[in-house]
C-alpha cells in the first residue's frame, strides 16, 4: 500500500468527492483544526485534524503525538 498526499484527483467513484488520503509531510501542508481541548496539571491538551486524515496532540500548544 502506498500512501501519498491530498489531490483533487483522488475522487469518490460513487460520488465524485475527494477521498481523505495520509499526507506525505513533504508534500502537504496540514490545516490543523482544533476538534476539543481541555486543561490538565501539565498544561492544556488539544487534539486537532486535517482534512486529508492526518491527527495529532498538542500539550500546551507543543505537538507530542501524531498519526
Amino acid at each position: 500500500m502506498t500512501t501519498s498526499a491530498c489531490s483533487p484527483t483522488d475522487l469518490h467513484r460513487d460520488h465524485g468527492v475527494p477521498i481523505p488520503q495520509p499526507a506525505d509531510p513533504g508534500r502537504h501542508q496540514h490545516d490543523w483544526r482544533r476538534r476539543s481541548s481541555h486543561p490538565t496539571s501539565e498544561g492544556t491538551v488539544a487534539y486537532e485534524s486535517c482534512h486529508c486524515g492526518a491527527h495529532r496532540i498538542l500539550r500546551a500548544g507543543v505537538p507530542v503525538a501524531r498519526v
